[in-house]
């Protein structure tokens, strides 16, 4: 009929090293001893707060990836202003009449052409959409666009004997340096080439290649239909200004600004912001539940222990820090397993859910990690203030009398 007695006390594993145990007082080690007596709770413990940290972590890492794409693949990656389609079949008169009119525009700094056409790329049985790209100059291109493996920051430079394919395409295609990829133009043409380097980018696929390259492959010229242009000021009002001179011009179709581009691309992934919102906003509330309710099972099951040590004089300051080390020591080591894990889980969500035209970006800012382990210590802080009240009203004379 009685209760069965409780499990004979083992020491810890630190005590097995003196010179770390013995610099710590009484309370820390008895902080210690309970931690490892009570190992259903520490590992509750240890799991809820690591999952619900993991989860917060996830959420701002997401939105690290979603809101730093289009800066850099505006800023960082395609260095343009403006970027000008042309009419088909224009004349030579009228080309160079439009490079005369672009070099004696003030407004615009300096510009390059190239061949925009699209693609189908295939590899084995896998079949994707892709725009190839063959600039007039590759001097004059550098400065537009960058190659750059997104990894070691190396500049890539382009070479007459392959191409050079983003980053998110090769995924797709599971090619890297060295693999044969195989284009096939508007025309039915194919021609097999090799990934001579896979440079970063995040919005659409693009395959560059050099001109010697390109007549090589199709035996023909690579006909310029766009003209890329760096402007003195990208302002609403001077880009009127620009686009209205350049659209009279008898070899321009369309006229595109970057920052066009830019907003467009932002209002897309925009919408993705919500639900970001919505996981961290649910993860903070989860990490405030799991521990409020460990925290309160923990004082129940230990509800004699503690009114023992209230008995012995301990004051509900003392008494309260008795319990508060183990949670304290129990949510530091949950945040930072939620932090490892939550790096694994934002990496496999990220491959999960891009579409194929966008890669997200793979870089973790370091307020991520400050805010979701900041926000679990804080709501761990919240959850031992409220269950103070509960300790202070521990009965001392109702908690120990015979329960026979």
């Amino acid at each position: 009929m009685r209760p069965a007695a409780p499990h004979i006390g083992k020491g810890a594993l630190l005590e097995r090293i003196p010179f770390i145990w013995n610099k710590f007082n009484f309370s820390q080690k008895v902080a210690l001893r309970n931690l490892f007596r009570y190992k259903k709770r520490l590992f509750m413990t240890i799991i809820g707060v690591a999952g619900c940290t993991a989860l917060m972590f996830t959420g701002f890492a997401l939105r690290d990836s979603i809101t730093t794409i289009v800066p850099k693949q505006y800023d960082n990656i395609q260095r343009f202003d403006l970027r000008l389609d042309l009419q088909q079949d224009i004349s030579d008169t009228d080309r160079a009449s439009l490079e005369e009119t672009l070099k004696n525009n003030a407004a615009i700094l300096s510009q390059t052409e190239l061949t925009n056409q699209s693609v189908d790329v295939r590899q084995n049985d896998q079949l994707k959409s892709a725009f190839l790209i063959v600039p007039a100059e590759q001097s004059e291109f550098v400065s537009f666009v960058r190659f750059q493996n997104r990894e070691t920051q190396e500049l890539l430079r382009l070479k007459d004997d392959s191409v050079i394919i983003t980053e998110k395409l090769a995924g797709l295609l599971n090619l890297k340096e060295g693999s044969n990829l195989t284009i096939r133009d508007a025309d039915g043409k194919e021609a097999t080439v090799v990934v001579g380097g896979i440079t970063e980018n995040y919005l659409y696929h693009y395959v560059y290649m050099t001109p010697s390259l390109y007549r090589s492959l199709f035996k023909t010229e690579p006909a310029v239909n766009q003209a890329l242009c760096r402007l003195q000021d990208s302002s609403g009002k001077s880009n009127d200004a620009i686009s209205e001179s350049l659209l009279e011009h008898m070899a321009v179709n369309s006229v595109t600004f970057t920052s066009n581009l830019e907003a467009s691309a932002k209002k897309m992934v925009g919408a993705l912001r919500y639900v970001v919102l919505v996981l961290i906003s649910s993860a903070a509330a989860l990490v405030f539940v799991v521990l409020f309710c460990l925290t309160s099972i923990n004082l129940e099951e230990r509800n004699r222990e503690l009114a023992t040590i209230k008995v012995l004089g301990f004051f509900n300051r003392e008494l309260a820090a008795y319990i508060y080390r183990e949670n304290v020591v129990l949510t530091l080591i949950g945040a930072l397993a939620g932090l490892l894990l939550g790096i694994v889980l934002q990496r496999y969500i990220l491959t999960t859910v891009e579409i194929d035209m966008i890669m997200f970006s793979r870089d973790i800012l370091w307020p991520s990690y400050a805010y979701s382990a900041g926000l679990t210590i804080l709501f761990a802080a919240l959850a031992n203030a409220i269950m103070f009240r509960h300790i202070a009203r521990i009965d001392m004379v109702s908690s120990l009398k015979s329960i026979e």
